[in-house]
């Protein structure tokens, strides 16, 4: 059972030394009854129902932060209703010592368990239920988001009774719409909600559809060379405040897309083609070494991203790291074997901030097995599986973090490996789109 504060209380779990405090809440003439169980007549008494308590792992006691004076309890149980059985859902229960009644002791400990249990547990409802008679409970209820369901029957075994009540639920998309998915940073905000109040689907109106298959490139260079040559055609222009330019292969259905430096340049680039068609990406670039191993040229097949940025929490929950589709990443695996290219496969550190990549900073990635740091893989596996369309990223080695001062390594004259990557991720994004079935 994991601690947890609010402003006023502390839940945890209960101990011997809180004895006196349930006694004498326990005790009471106008608390158990309210709870469907007897009045505790004797301190053995609960001293046998606290043992219940400290071994069972589901009753949290309320404390008071000002004096550690326990003063109530709340129980989560792992009971079903029947008509939600496809949900994972917990039942609440509680009790306060009357002497504390109306000072929103009880609603204040409801709403963090309430936090507890969506956020860090992850259940999808709370269900509570109370004694029709009982308006002061029924008021807790109400106040901390709950809907009616129906009525109910409980079965009060101690009072030798069954108590007509009425049963009430709360959903997760509820809580999230009544707590407004507020949170302590607003980073870790993340509505799951697809619909936005913009979205990029309003493209559709102004632009053809694409093909399927695009890279992102962020060989520049190479890109202009090529349509020099007459091998890439300009194919669109999406306006805005940083256009979009879209090329095409003059003799493939495949576009090319110029990459954005940063995960809100590149990914909003990203998201305006998926949403005209896009859905078999490739992306190629270079980035940081971060392993003596990653030499200028060498190919890094991205399996992993640390999210030490802000773009992809955005489209996907809280959590330190972001993973490619396994299955999409053997698939290229495979097939970067049957060409015979020379690649590894790693996790790469994705910042927003290259002139903040300290040195503790860079040491404490790569404690964590990062290859290499760059600026948008986050935020593009992210954004891509908010999108579920495919998605693979090949990075060579750039300039070189891994000694005591930065090496540049003229790492952007590579011509041959940057044009090279570029055929290869056009010639993957059609492997991908012929043969690769989730």
């Amino acid at each position: 059972m994991k601690k947890l504060e609010t402003k006023r209380l502390i839940l945890r779990p209960w101990n011997y030394s809180d004895l006196e405090d349930f006694y004498e809440y326990a005790s009471m003439e106008n608390v158990g009854i309210n709870a469907g169980w007897l009045r505790h007549e004797s301190i053995e008494v609960s001293k046998k129902i606290l043992d219940i308590f400290i071994k069972g792992h589901e009753e949290y006691a309320i404390v008071l932060k000002e004096n550690n004076k326990a003063i109530g309890s709340i129980g989560i149980k792992s009971q079903i209703l029947e008509e939600f059985v496809e949900l994972d859902q917990r039942t609440i229960g509680y009790c306060l010592n009357s002497d504390y009644w109306g000072q929103g002791i009880m609603s204040e400990a409801v709403n963090r368990i309430h936090e507890y249990l969506f956020e860090d547990v992850g259940v999808d409802l709370v269900w509570i239920e109370h004694f029709k008679e009982n308006e002061r409970s029924q008021r807790v209820i109400l106040k901390t988001g709950y809907t009616y369901l129906k009525d109910a029957v409980y079965d009060a075994v101690q009072l030798q009774k069954q108590i007509d009540c009425k049963r009430y639920i709360l959903l997760k998309e509820d809580y999230q719409k009544n707590k407004g998915i507020k949170k302590e940073f607003p980073i870790l905000e993340f509505d799951e909600n697809q619909d936005a109040f913009i979205n990029p689907s309003f493209l559709k109106q102004s632009y053809s559809k694409f093909p399927p298959r695009l890279v992102v490139c962020f060989f520049h260079d190479v890109i202009d060379r090529l349509v020099g040559e007459g091998k890439l055609e300009s194919f669109e222009v999406i306006e805005g405040e940083n256009k979009v330019y879209v090329y095409k292969f003059v003799d493939d259905d495949c576009l090319v897309v110029k990459g954005y430096v940063g995960g809100a340049g590149c990914g909003g680039s990203v998201e305006e083609c998926i949403a005209l068609g896009s859905s078999q990406i490739t992306f190629c670039g270079g980035a940081g070494s971060l392993h003596p191993d990653i030499t200028v040229g060498k190919i890094v097949l991205i399996d992993s991203a640390i999210r030490d940025e802000g773009f992809s929490y955005h489209y996907l929950k809280p959590s330190r790291e972001v993973y490619a589709e396994p299955s999409l990443l053997k698939f290229t695996q495979t097939y970067l074997d049957e060409c015979n290219v020379n690649f590894v496969t790693g996790k790469v550190w994705t910042t927003d901030a290259f002139y903040r990549e300290t040195k503790e900073k860079i040491k404490l990635r790569t404690s964590e097995n990062c290859l290499m740091v760059e600026m948008e893989q986050a935020g593009l596996l992210a954004l891509t599986q908010f999108r579920n369309v495919n998605y693979v990223a090949l990075i060579y080695g750039g300039d070189d973090l891994t000694k005591t001062e930065w090496d540049n390594r003229d790492w952007k004259s590579r011509n041959d490996v940057r044009e090279n990557l570029l055929y290869l991720c056009k010639d993957l994004s059609k492997e991908m789109d012929i043969n690769f079935k989730r």
